[in-house]
């Protein structure tokens, strides 16, 4: 029973990180540090953290598909929405970034990550 309360809240958590960056796709965000491209980098840390999250959580290699499936069409498609937003426009630069980030985090290997949340 903890092992599911536990993995509930993950997800519920994850589910708020995912607000939060579909957030930040539509509102100005000023530059953090100043350096060129900074813009790719943090589209790629957002969706690689935002995939290991999901992915600690996965019981099965189906439930790993999807995760990785929906997050590369998030990441597509919140970044050719972004035009409708006065803040952003469409980059390629951002596409690949989200999907470089995606695409690596789902050969990170969580199987000692998965243990613990299921051991709590």
């Amino acid at each position: 029973m903890p092992s599911l309360i536990i993995r509930v809240s993950w997800i519920m958590c994850g589910f708020f990180g995912l607000f939060i960056l579909l957030l930040l796709t539509f509102v100005l965000v000023p530059p953090f540090i100043g350096f060129a491209n900074e813009d790719v980098l943090a589209h790629f840390a957002a969706y690689f953290i935002t995939t290991l999250w999901f992915l600690m959580v996965c019981l099965s290699r189906k439930e790993r598909y999807l995760v990785v499936i929906s997050l590369l069409i998030l990441g597509i498609i919140s970044e050719i929405l972004q035009p409708l937003s006065p803040y952003h426009i469409f980059d390629w630069r951002d596409v690949m970034a989200n999907m470089s980030g995606v695409l690596l985090a789902a050969f990170v290997p969580t199987s000692r990550a998965q243990k613990v949340l299921r051991i709590c």
